[in-house]
């Protein structure tokens, strides 16, 4: 029992501290518009990782994957799943690194009263890039 509560001290205090932020690039816009069929986060290290996901996540048609450096990073994807309108949008707060892992912080932005949405299903999604630390991916949603 005191081995447990002293290794989760450690992984609290020492583990996730010291973070460095990660610069992240944007590839949302060359995927396209793929109808994810439910709310998902994942980190794939390769091309065939990620193509094997959508395969099974997206309803339809998959679209042809962009091109993505896997050599030196590793492709970050957050989805929402469907959605009824326009104004539904998923955002990267920030993507750091920590001692011993990566955190994607995401938050999933609704429409206000007053916004002008257009009633339809959409399937807001975040598709990035980073740096490739080999440490483990851990996305945290904001406000869910």
């Amino acid at each position: 029992m005191l081995l447990a509560a002293g290794w989760l001290g450690y992984d609290r205090v020492y583990g996730r501290g010291d973070d460095r932020p990660l610069a992240w690039r944007d590839h949302t816009a060359a995927l396209g518009a793929p109808a994810f069929r439910r709310a998902a986060a994942g980190a794939f290290s390769s091309r065939r990782d990620l193509a094997v996901f959508l395969d099974r996540e997206v309803r339809g048609r998959v679209p042809p994957l962009p091109r993505l450096d896997f050599a030196r990073r590793v492709a970050l994807l957050a989805t929402a799943g469907p959605r009824s309108s326009t104004g539904y949008a998923v955002e990267i707060v920030c993507v750091v690194e920590q001692r011993r892992r990566v955190v994607v912080r995401v938050r999933e932005r609704a429409p206000g009263a007053a916004s002008a949405v257009v009633p339809r299903v959409t399937y807001p999604f975040r598709l990035l890039t980073a740096p490739d630390t080999g440490k483990p991916v851990e996305f945290v949603w904001e406000g869910r």
